[in-house]
């Protein structure tokens, strides 16, 4: 069996190619964000920091190929939300911001339960006994937002983030994944639960309803005016390269 941190770490090596390969894309914005993530996870395998390795790498793999599958996949094989966040990164108006708050919100409110529940079917293993060190990646994600924080507000200099008290839109911030994540946790034991009541139909229909749901906060996400933003921001490839450098710079 492959060493946990080890697998997370060749993962965070096809998340580098995909940046590469996306470097001067606003498809670039999100794998350059996940990598780092991806890479504060290995940290914490090294560490210790996490009660069942094997799990959580299992999960960290999954989880990542779901977002790895859908960039590859047509639009018509997808899920609605991540076509919401691929065509915005055709787009010329969306801000920093909105292209990681899609990509965020289809890999969390979509995806994350569906790798979840695959993880604890694939070790036969109840939910429970990976309930803590899922919730202990909150505590990853809150130590990396204030690193992100400071590339958008570098290369986002119009998004009134300087009136805001610097606790207060951490604060937001992590508290907004954390419920995203609780939701996840709770989709994650409601798709078990299909799969042990009627294995298809249940989760067909729970797996829409989770994409219907994240598909609407995309379009929310997507309709807030930015044009005032928008124009002080990357437009170049050389800019938007520089961005994605530093995006994937921060671990």
């Amino acid at each position: 069996m492959p060493n946990p941190a080890d697998r997370v770490e060749d993962l965070a090596t096809t998340l580098g190619v995909v940046v590469a390969e996306e470097l001067h894309s606003y498809r670039g914005y999100f794998p350059a964000l996940y990598r780092q993530v991806t890479l504060r996870v290995r940290q914490g395998l090294s560490q210790g920091r996490f009660s069942d390795p094997l799990a959580l790498s299992e999960l960290t793999v999954r989880f990542a190929g779901r977002y790895l599958d859908a960039r590859h996949k047509p639009a018509s094989d997808r899920a609605d939300c991540w076509d919401r966040a691929f065509d915005a990164a055709a787009q010329e108006s969306p801000i920093v911001l909105q292209h990681l708050l899609l990509g965020i919100n289809a890999h969390i409110n979509f995806d994350l339960a569906i790798a979840a529940a695959d993880t604890l079917t694939f070790l036969d293993r109840p939910a429970a006994s990976l309930k803590t060190d899922f919730e202990g990646i909150n505590e990853v994600l809150e130590e990396l937002f204030p690193p992100v924080l400071k590339v958008v507000e570098k290369h986002s200099p119009g998004l009134p983030l300087s009136g805001i008290p610097r606790d207060a839109d951490q604060l937001l911030g992590v508290w907004g994944l954390g419920r995203a994540r609780a939701a996840a946790w709770r989709n994650t034991k409601l798709l078990l639960l299909s799969r042990a009541w009627s294995p298809g139909p249940a989760e067909y229909l729970l797996r829409v309803s989770m994409d219907e749901q994240a598909e609407v906060l995309a379009r929310a996400i997507s309709l807030v005016p930015t044009g005032a933003v928008r124009s002080q921001e990357p437009k170049s490839p050389q800019e938007i390269a520089a961005l994605v450098t530093d995006l994937n710079s921060i671990a």
